[in-house]
């Protein structure tokens, strides 16, 4: 991918992708003098950024922590829950639950943080002038951390647009081992025989008094936060007693004491776990296994041993490693019954998950059997749900119908409502009735589900509603309906920004593979879709030839972005004649997908010339869908000032903050919502997903109060004594926040 930007531009920072391996200098370390002369740099620390991975990574996304420290930015922010809770009171893991499901229904969270950070972090490297990163790359048995290859990606695709130099370093007498992914270019050879150098048993970068407690000798480079980089030749050794007495006299950070506590004499198990917990919550996966399979088991009692494993194995879970999962330890008949019921539970999870659903059935019947119900009902029908997967894998459909039955009937209090098992049972149903043909349930069964996010759908959300409606209506026969929600899964996957980060469970669904814990395969994926696509149009008899040139595709966020809104029969879309959205993504299928789109789309819409059309953009509503009539595609253009409406081959010139055209719009309460909490001074928002709760002033209060039924913007104006323009502003500002939603 060719790019380049000019060094003081003003634009924001975006990173396009692509399929092909990143070409990435490695470095053969002597020593830093030498470093400095072969980077043709006067001052390492000032004039460089340094990240240490040479001992593993102790906390989720350690390079990005390196790095912005050094830059002052604010470290990642935690994307999961801990999983360190394991036995949490009755049903108080079943809100984990619910959180762990919220989170990978976003998306690889891992990378869309990674991202963020990668801008923020090359934003500030164009604004001090930054010329080299440095990355001490995993020595031994040490991993990078998928988050970090992430990042590391990312910088090196950052590296060629905006003019820095990004480097992997190895210690002087071996290469850099192979990543997939990567494609490492030699800087200079291994040296025959590298100077020894005493170790350090220290993690990363690290503070001046720890080095002098260990070892005051050992090179080092002072680095711009303060801290040290110790030489990555002296990285051999073991810790020593006096060494673990020195640094037991300094307050050490918990991740520190957590890689310092896998070698001490005596294990802090509890700490450990604790540790483990924390780095799942932070994202790093691999760093909380490595603490976890760090764990000295056969110093402990049996029961100890359990717990640790179970907590294994819900993280195996939540990361969908199944085979870890299957190949679980059982329980021994003097454990407690919650902890057989969550190790049979966990191991027959990992076994029909790896095709093996017969042998699940067993560990199920026996999970079920030491489980409390009564203390914790929600966890039950958490258990009911995977336990039905087993009897259908096992094709026992009458059994699969009868335990979501059973949830289903136990989900129909109104007061107390889970969204996500409702969600889940839905879905579930949905899928047993399209095995066995029953395609009216199956679509009503879909329907419900769906329409709990509604209102808070994230981009897989989008994009997996249409593609579960597109494959049963494909089904069906429905030619119509068929290629409508093809059509619009194709549109939603290339508005996505990051694609990368599609939710696993959806990227495998196109792909019709086994979940499993694998990145979402750009290119796989669209050609998938754009052979369904294809596929889908002949059916229909829609005749077009793909697009010779591949446009932009992207989501309205602000005004002014867009020249024209188009409405079609199952699709609204806004074209701009300006490249107002980076492309995410260039890969040879991926284009291909583009070109198809744009090319069906220039045969629904013949009459507009395309010859200009640089962005085709989408607007989601916040989380509802892409307009499909004529009002939910006015309101569109009045949001983003779209001022040509293109609908049944008529052109209409719209006036966007015409007071007569803004009073019909109809306003009504958020579907997302799931309760209203009312205090003395403020509303406070639930919702059913995703959202955390808000709280909104007097001002907006007043909309939401007087929304008891719906009403159009004049009758909401005239209710509350305001301009429909000054309401208009309002109710826009709520929509943003999921709280209102207009048509």
């Amino acid at each position: 991918m060719a790019c380049a930007i000019e060094p003081n531009s003003i634009e924001p920072v975006r990173i396009s992708r692509g399929p092909d391996a990143r070409r990435i200098t490695a470095y053969c370390f002597q020593d830093f003098a030498r470093l400095a002369q072969d980077a043709g740099v006067d001052a390492l620390g000032p004039q460089c950024l340094f990240s240490d991975l040479s001992c593993g990574p102790w906390r989720g996304h350690w390079l990005a922590r390196d790095l912005c420290a050094q830059l002052d930015l604010c470290e990642p922010q935690p994307i999961q829950p801990s999983l360190h809770d394991a036995y949490q009171a009755g049903d108080a893991y079943a809100d984990t639950v619910s959180q762990l499901i919220d989170a990978e229904s976003r998306g690889d969270g891992n990378f869309t943080a990674a991202y963020a950070l990668a801008c923020r972090i090359t934003e500030r490297i164009r604004a001090d002038t930054i010329s080299h990163v440095f990355v001490v790359a995993p020595q031994g048995e040490h991993v990078w951390g998928t988050e970090n290859l992430h990042l590391l990606k990312l910088l090196s695709d950052a590296a060629r647009c905006y003019g820095f130099q990004l480097w992997c370093i190895s210690r002087g007498d071996c290469a850099l081992s192979p990543v997939a992914g990567i494609e490492w270019a030699p800087f200079n050879a291994p040296l025959a025989q590298t100077q020894p150098e005493e170790g350090s048993p220290l993690a990363g970068l690290v503070l001046p008094a720890w080095v002098a407690a260990v070892n005051p000798k050992l090179p080092c480079l002072r680095v711009r936060d303060g801290r040290v980089l110790i030489s990555p030749n002296a990285r051999r050794g073991r810790i020593s007693a006096a060494q673990r007495r020195r640094l037991s006299a300094l307050v050490l950070p918990d991740h520190l004491r957590a890689y310092l506590a896998l070698s001490a004499p005596v294990q802090d198990v509890q700490f450990l776990q604790a540790s483990a917990g924390r780095c799942f919550a932070e994202g790093g996966y691999d760093a909380a296994m490595a603490l976890l399979d760090g764990i000295d088991t056969r110093a402990l009692d049996a029961l100890r041993c359990a717990v640790v494993e179970a907590q294994k194995q819900r993280i195996s879970i939540a990361l969908m490693r199944f085979e870890r999962a299957a190949a679980g330890m059982l329980p021994n008949d003097a454990m407690p019954d919650d902890v057989k019921a969550s190790l049979y539970q966990s191991k027959a999870w990992g076994l029909v998950m790896t095709g093996r659903a017969g042998e699940a059935n067993r560990y199920f019947d026996l999970a079920r059997a030491h489980f409390d119900s009564d203390s914790a009902p929600r966890l039950a029908m958490y258990l009911l749900n995977i336990s039905a997967l087993a009897k259908l894998k096992s094709n026992d459909i009458d059994g699969a119908v009868l335990l979501e039955k059973q949830i289903e009937a136990r989900l129909q209090d109104p007061v107390r409502r889970d969204w996500h098992l409702l969600y889940i049972n839905a879905l579930n149903l949905a899928r047993i009735y399209k095995k066995i043909g029953d395609f009216a349930r199956c679509a009503r069964y879909y329907h419900f589900a769906f329409s709990v996010m509604s209102g808070v759908r994230t981009d897989s959300d989008l994009l997996y509603m249409n593609l579960c409606h597109a494959q049963l209506e494909t089904l069906s026969g429905n030619a119509d309906a068929a290629f409508h929600h093809w059509l619009r899964t194709a549109t939603h996957w290339l508005s996505n920004p990051l694609p990368e980060a599609l939710a696993p469970r959806v990227a495998q669904a196109i792909l019709g593979k086994p979940l499993n814990d694998s990145e979402a395969d750009v290119e796989a994926i669209s050609a998938t879709l754009d052979k369904a696509l294809r596929e889908a149009a002949s059916e229909r008899g829609v005749t077009f030839s793909a697009a010779e040139k591949v446009v932009a595709f992207g989501r309205l966020t602000e005004p002014g972005q867009a020249d024209m809104c188009v409405l079609g029969e199952g699709l609204t879309v806004a074209l701009s004649s300006q490249a107002v959205v980076m492309p995410p993504f260039a890969g040879p299928k991926y284009d291909a997908l583009k070109q198809t789109v744009t090319g069906i789309l220039m045969a629904t819409f013949h009459a507009i010339d395309f010859s200009h059309v640089r962005s085709v953009l989408s607007d989601s509503r916040h989380g509802i869908e892409m307009p499909l009539n004529l009002r939910e595609a006015l309101w569109s253009c009045c949001r983003y000032d779209i001022r040509v409406l293109t609908h049944a081959a008529r052109q209409y010139r719209l006036a966007t903050e015409d007071d007569d055209v803004l009073a019909k719009f109809v306003v009504r309460l958020g579907a997302g919502i799931g309760a209203i909490s009312r205090g003395d001074e403020c509303l406070r928002i639930h919702f059913k997903r995703y959202v955390p709760p808000i709280e909104v002033d007097a001002r907006e209060r007043d909309i939401v109060e007087g929304l008891a039924r719906p009403l159009s913007l004049a009758q909401l104006a005239e209710r509350l004594g305001r301009s429909i323009r000054a309401c208009a502003k309002d109710v826009r500002s709520l929509e943003d926040r999921h709280v209102v939603m207009v048509d």
